[in-house]
């Protein structure tokens, strides 16, 4: 039981991750490919998709935490180059904390503990 609710988080913070991420990098077909758009979202539906299934077994939920950690480490580091390139307006700790992407990367953290106790409980 605890593991099909460890599953369940999951998949709601992957998509809450997803759609995130859509809302603010949408695609626009018209203005041409971008990989910069595309990576993420790949990544983020390959997260919801291949992941999960990953973890509903028990065989395959090793390679499910590997899959997960590697994204979730390739999550923090572009998002913490695109917030140190693109840094909050004003100054103080609040602007900092709430308009930067430390909500987001807080997101990803998180995602990947979850993970983690899926393949502890598994």
């Amino acid at each position: 039981m605890a593991r099909l609710t460890l599953i369940v988080a999951q998949v709601f913070m992957s998509v809450g991750g997803l759609l995130l991420h859509l809302r603010i990098h949408h695609f626009d077909l018209a203005a041409g490919f971008s990989g910069t758009f595309f990576m993420p979202t790949a990544v983020g539906i390959f997260d919801v998709v291949v992941i999960t299934a990953l973890l509903c077994s028990k065989r395959t939920v090793a390679l499910g935490f590997l899959l997960n950690g590697m994204a979730c480490i390739l999550g923090v580091i572009f998002m913490s180059a695109f917030a140190l390139h693109h840094p909050p307006a004003g100054t103080g700790v609040l602007p900092w904390i709430t308009s930067s992407m430390f909500p987001d990367i807080s997101i990803v953290v998180a995602d990947f503990f979850v993970v983690r106790g899926v393949w502890l409980v598994a």
